[in-house]
């Protein structure tokens, strides 16, 4: 390939890091705008700017502009920022001049272009070398006319987390919303095979900042001269790269044993690990091959979940594959809601959602695995769970005090991960009373705890995920408390007594042939559903003791509804 004009290169490098200070500078406008004041964020990316050659005296100009601020104003501003505790750098807002770092002089946004630069290979363009939208043409790949689209947007997106000023989950939320509002769903491949847009756009941002990454550490090593190379080490690794993460190679090794290079080996698609300049004789391993030998072990372990087994590698494939079906659910609920059509389509569309996320908390507290719920929030729909309403009562906890509320949420998040049934009493101005454990499906109470039921607020939680039982309701008639509450992996039912019981169920034989007849007539609704496989034998449990509860609730003016975690 020829190389291009050495001046051109230059220009176009320029043009690449000068969109890329815009976009943060827009941002920190945005903060400031929105708050009036410099936040922690618009501090840090101020700082970000300065690193990448922005002067302080343009900084301020341009804020005094956008903003349309005397400078009174400006001054005040700085004034505010320069007394914080979290600020950065006070000489920033003190010692405003024109002093900036020539591109020629600035080695770190030198090591970067040269990065870019062989990444591109001179191209200074797709930066994650993606061939989405692509086809083949004899033995060549021929680019679509989206795939110029395709790429702006994710050149842009890996150019903001390689200046430090945007986190990863911001970026790729940003970016797959833009290509969605603008119609896009799926991204296809020159090999035939698609990806929705969410996908594509994390595999091509995350293996892009990896392999730019790989060249800055390369040149590194050049200078330090060596040619070896530490490949870092990571859980949850594929198997193919657990024989080879955590170990010294020379660069052709890298190549040879560890497939540099290739779509499948280091720094390939969806490949998280990185590599780093060794010298021998002066560099220390970070991890000796009996460590990397146990953890490899221990990595092969498996577990259960629905009768399949799960190494490592395979509990992250799976939690990824959850995710992405909540995102498709996610867009088909608002696709629906636009669409116009029966209401109950679209309950049913959101209640599927929501027993995937109970499905994804089980699996992950299963596994013993973080939630990353920031994967499923890409898309930037917002809350799509159903049941989603806040009442305003005169009585239980409406009364209690914000601190109180957020503290009974953060135990009730803690209690839907447990195995057993667990259940803590608070007392009706919102102080802890007692907490009290059981078996898998009922806990016992006292005589004596009997005593400390008056008034209070009751929480317990549902190992399946599921509304009230029976059970529950009949200790809300005959029980002295005020509100009963049950907590699940995305939030927490809760039924309120009445002030006065309906003679229809005044007595708890009553209570429960009404009960019983209002399961009779929506059963066949939910088996209906699950035959004709709209719904799983999960889903149809969860929907179903949901419905029982409302029904029986409105009926008798009963206070029923659904809080999210907040």
């Amino acid at each position: 390939m020829k190389r291009p004009d050495i001046d051109s290169v230059t220009l176009r490098m320029e043009n690449i890091w000068k969109m890329a200070e815009e976009r943060i500078m827009t941002d920190i406008i945005r903060r400031i705008k929105k708050t009036g004041k410099i936040t922690s964020t618009a501090d840090y990316q101020i700082n970000r700017l300065i690193e990448m050659g922005r002067s302080t005296e343009e900084i301020e100009r341009i804020l005094k502009e956008t903003l349309d601020l005397t400078y009174p104003g400006i001054f005040e501003l700085y004034d505010n920022v320069s007394n914080w505790q979290y600020v950065r750098n006070k000489d920033v807002y003190e010692q405003v001049n024109g002093h900036y770092i020539p591109p020629e002089e600035n080695e770190w946004l030198k090591q970067v272009s040269f990065a870019i630069q062989e990444q591109t290979r001179d191209e200074l363009s797709n930066l994650a070398r993606s061939y989405g939208f692509s086809v083949l043409y004899g033995n060549k790949k021929v680019f679509t006319p989206f795939s110029m689209y395709y790429q702006q947007y994710v050149d842009s997106a890996i150019m903001d987390v390689l200046s430090g000023s945007f986190d990863y989950s911001t970026v790729i939320r940003r970016t797959v919303t833009q290509m969605t509002n603008s119609g896009l769903r799926v991204v296809d491949y020159a090999t035939g095979k698609s990806n929705r847009v969410d996908v594509a756009v994390r595999r091509s941002i995350m293996t892009g900042i990896s392999q730019i990454t790989g060249k800055i550490n390369e040149k590194n090593a050049e200078i330090l001269g060596t040619e070896y190379f530490e490949v870092d080490w990571h859980a949850g690794a594929r198997p193919e790269h657990r024989v080879w993460q955590g170990k010294v190679y020379s660069y052709k090794e890298l190549e040879t044993v560890c497939g540099l290079h290739t779509v499948t080996g280091l720094c390939g698609a969806n490949c998280r690990h990185l590599y780093f300049p060794f010298v021998p004789g002066a560099s220390k391993r970070m991890y000796s091959d009996e460590w990397l030998e146990e953890q490899n072990r221990k990595e092969a372990q498996t577990k259960s979940w629905n009768g399949k087994e799960y190494d490592a590698y395979g509990q992250t494939q799976k939690q990824r594959k959850m995710e992405t079906a909540m995102r498709a659910q996610r867009e088909k609920v608002r696709l629906l809601e636009k669409s116009g059509v029966d209401p109950d389509e679209i309950m049913l569309a959101k209640a599927k959602y929501q027993a995937q996320l109970n499905e994804y908390a089980r699996f992950c507290r299963k596994m013993n695995l973080p939630q990353q719920r920031e994967r499923i929030y890409y898309d930037m729909h917002g809350r799509v769970a159903p049941n989603i309403k806040y009442v305003k009562l005169s009585d239980a906890t409406d009364k209690w005090a914000k601190e109180a509320l957020k503290e009974l949420l953060q135990s009730e998040k803690t209690l839907s991960g447990r195995m057993l049934e667990t259940m803590e009493i608070y007392s009706s101005d919102g102080k802890f009373i007692m907490s009290k454990r059981g078996k898998a499906d009922s806990v016992k109470l006292s005589l004596s705890d009997y005593f400390k039921l008056k008034n209070a607020v009751v929480t317990h939680n549902h190992p399946s995920g599921s509304s009230f039982s029976f059970t529950d309701l009949k200790f809300l008639k005959n029980m002295p408390i005020s509100e009963l509450r049950v907590s699940t992996p995305e939030g927490v039912y809760f039924i309120r007594k009445p002030k006065m019981w309906s003679k229809e169920i005044n007595s708890s034989d009553k209570m429960k042939d009404v009960y019983e007849q209002i399961k009779k007539d929506l059963r066949p609704k939910y088996k209906e559903l699950y035959n004709k496989g709209k719904i799983s034998k999960r889903e149809r449990h969860i929907m179903f003791e949901d419905e029982v509860n409302r029904t029986f609730a409105e009926r008798f003016g009963i206070e029923y509804g659904f809080e999210l975690y907040e």
